[in-house]
């Protein structure tokens, strides 16, 4: 809905969708992994790496305007958040040997 041009000032769905996200954001800066049928909220530590961080990086680009200024202020504390995530969850080591 943002990309195309809507905003919380003129969207309800976009409203209540981003008071959501911001409700649901943990202390960490994180956002909880859900998947169906199970109860959700278990530590990043527990999940696989691209599961610990793909919540996160979603609800990111769902709450960023869409004009995609690198220097913007909210481009900088992504990267930031990211950056915290990516050593919380060690997902630059690989659980196997490639075998490329």
């Amino acid at each position: 809905l943002r990309g195309l041009g809507l905003t919380e000032a003129s969207d309800a769905m976009v409203c209540d969708g981003t008071i959501w996200l911001l409700k649901n954001q943990q202390t960490a800066g994180n956002w909880p992994v859900i998947f169906a049928g199970d109860k959700g909220g278990e530590p990043l530590k527990s999940r696989k790496p691209y599961d610990a961080i793909h919540s996160s990086w979603v609800c990111c680009q769902a709450l960023r305007d869409r004009d995609f200024q690198a220097a913007a202020p909210t481009s900088r504390k992504w990267a930031e958040m990211m950056d915290r995530i990516l050593r919380q969850t060690s997902f630059s080591t690989l659980e196997y040997k490639p075998t490329w």
